[in-house]
């Protein structure tokens, strides 16, 4: 097992490296004067949009009642507000922000969560097709 997770893990460094290469030669070519460290901020800020979707998934799958603006208003509160308040992250707090609003909503959920998000679309459809009003409630 040690050496299975060894491998696991030295490939998952050498992935790592390869995308910050890739997407540094890119900023490279567009002419950034640092690649790297627009790279690095990138893979952070792309990082904080998957603990996102993570939490969203997490809070839909918990309650279902709760609407996708509130689901990002929370994260918002916990997350990028306390990243606002500082002025070295103020930046961050503000991409992430836009990222997270721009996010529609079919890509925000993943896994359970969205199979379970489907399900409720079809519920809510079969419902107003049979003339019943639906009382789920979802946005």
């Amino acid at each position: 097992m040690k050496i299975t997770s060894a491998i696991r893990e030295w490939l998952a460094d050498v992935r790592y490296r390869r995308r910050i290469r890739q997407i540094a030669l890119y900023h490279q070519r567009s002419g950034a004067i640092a690649p790297y460290a627009v790279a690095a901020h990138e893979i952070y800020l792309r990082r904080k949009l998957e603990d996102f979707r993570d939490f969203a998934s997490k809070r839909y799958l918990d309650d279902r009642s709760l609407t996708l603006d509130e689901i990002k208003q929370e994260w918002l509160d916990i997350v990028v507000k306390p990243m606002a308040r500082s002025e070295f992250t103020r930046d961050d707090a503000k991409s992430l922000k836009a990222a997270i609003v721009a996010i529609p909503n079919s890509e925000t959920f993943v896994g359970e969560a969205k199979k379970a998000r489907e399900a409720d679309i079809r519920e809510a459809i079969a419902t107003a097709k049979s003339g019943t009003v639906y009382t789920g409630r979802f946005a």
